[in-house]
């Protein structure tokens, strides 16, 4: 990775950073956007979206350990590392249907997952995409110069182990679950987790806390005074917000490498804003996918 900005760099950015500065503008720098968006019923306590976590983690801890106990080439070793990336990360998707049908008012539906939206929810997530390209790749320039001059002037970020994978080997059965594992099978499953589960239980959970301060504090008032129109959707916005920080910074947490986690926070945010802003499941989920299928076909291409 290079430190420079080059004209190619911008060019592609370029459209990007219009639509951010257009949506800065639009939306007061944010603090309008998500006034209007409607909430998520569900009757989730504040576990509930650690038990799929605990369940991907367990079952593929399991096939780990198991795998340990045969000596197998690295090729061998990472293929079975990918196949169990899929199998945990199914049977946490069954957990996660199961629990949204029980706690989701409209159960799949209440969660986000509208089947009648895929064309829109597609074209929208191409769109997000080409901004959040824009805020990604500015975060990645500034990680690199903070790591240049803290580090040294030979720091490079690391690719992610999957497309470490995808440039050590190149046999066509490993591209192929690759392939499979990061761009249709994790960015479902992450998506369902992080936003479908752990930001729709902290939205509800930090909406009631605000709620109940509200009416504290009109109850314990000494004297009648007009309820301001604007403070309910302000205590909204807040907290659909920090529930995207919040969740956003647990989403980045998940991953190792630690000069990854300003351009994988950035990222976490946009999506996460997208969600709220849809109200779709299926809008993440195609920026996610899209986001890992640049990166994917762009090593690829250049391995």
């Amino acid at each position: 990775m290079a430190s420079k900005v080059t004209i190619p760099d911008l060019l592609i950015t370029l459209p990007g950073i219009i639509i951010v500065i257009f949506w800065l503008k639009k939306t007061s720098f944010g603090t309008k956007a998500l006034v209007q968006t409607k909430n998520r019923r569900n009757n989730m306590p504040f576990y509930l979206p650690f038990i799929p976590l605990l369940i991907w983690i367990a079952v593929f801890t399991i096939q780990i350990i198991i795998k340990e106990q045969f000596n197998l080439p690295e090729y061998q070793s990472d293929y079975l590392d990918n196949l169990f990336y899929c199998t945990s990360a199914t049977v946490g998707m069954v957990v996660i249907i199961f629990l949204a049908k029980n706690h989701f008012a409209r159960g799949l539906k209440g969660l986000g997952v509208k089947i009648t939206n895929i064309t829109r929810d597609f074209g929208f997530a191409l769109l997000n995409l080409i901004a959040i390209y824009a805020l990604v790749a500015a975060m990645v320039l500034l990680t690199l110069i903070i790591g240049k001059i803290t580090v040294g002037p030979d720091f490079v970020i690391s690719k992610h182990q999957q497309l470490q994978v995808l440039t050590k080997h190149h046999q066509i059965p490993l591209i192929i679950l690759v392939f499979i594992t990061t761009i249709f099978v994790m960015p479902v499953f992450e998506e369902m987790l992080f936003r479908g589960m752990l930001q729709s239980m902290l939205r509800s959970y930090l909406a009631d806390r605000a709620l109940y301060k509200q009416q504290t504090n009109n109850t314990s008032s000494n004297f009648l005074s007009k309820p301001k129109a604007n403070d309910n959707k302000k205590n909204n916005s807040r907290s659909v917000w920090l529930s995207i920080l919040i969740t956003s910074g647990l989403f980045t947490a998940m991953h190792a490498n630690k000069w990854q986690w300003p351009a994988l926070f950035t990222l976490a945010v946009c999506i996460g804003y997208s969600y709220e802003k849809s109200g779709s499941l299926l809008r993440p989920i195609f920026i996610h996918a899209l986001f890992n299928a640049t990166n994917v076909t762009f090593v690829l291409l250049s391995s």
